[in-house]
């Protein structure tokens, strides 16, 4: 894909698909973002036992916010910040992050560990 077709205003599927990924895989980098937002919301989710809720994924919206906030100012996008980072956009997020990570919840992955 060429960096114009990211860029233009006319966002395709395929570019919205690549700019779900990569904000997804950005944010999966940011360590202060899963300290202050991911692991609070898996034990909310574990709390609440929504592992298996379609609408678990909506606890991930904080740190999704926060991380197109964060890939905005470190990648300046051009054009309207609200109509690159729509509802729809980081809700696509969210179920992409939710799809990945709910079955390592369940597993104990994210439990504390006993040293």
């Amino acid at each position: 894909m060429l960096l114009k077709e990211l860029f233009d205003n006319n966002v395709s599927e395929d570019t919205s698909d690549v700019l779900i990924d990569d904000i997804k895989f950005y944010i999966e980098q940011q360590d202060d973002l899963h300290k202050e937002y991911f692991l609070p919301a898996v034990d909310e989710l574990k709390r609440k036992n929504l592992l298996d809720d379609d609408s678990c994924y909506e606890c991930f919206m904080p740190m999704v916010e926060a991380g197109c906030e964060n890939y905005q100012e470190q990648y300046k996008l051009p054009g309207v910040t609200e109509e690159i980072y729509t509802d729809e956009l980081k809700e696509m997020i969210c179920r992409r992050i939710a799809e990945t990570c709910i079955d390592l919840i369940k597993d104990g992955q994210y439990d504390p560990k006993e040293v």
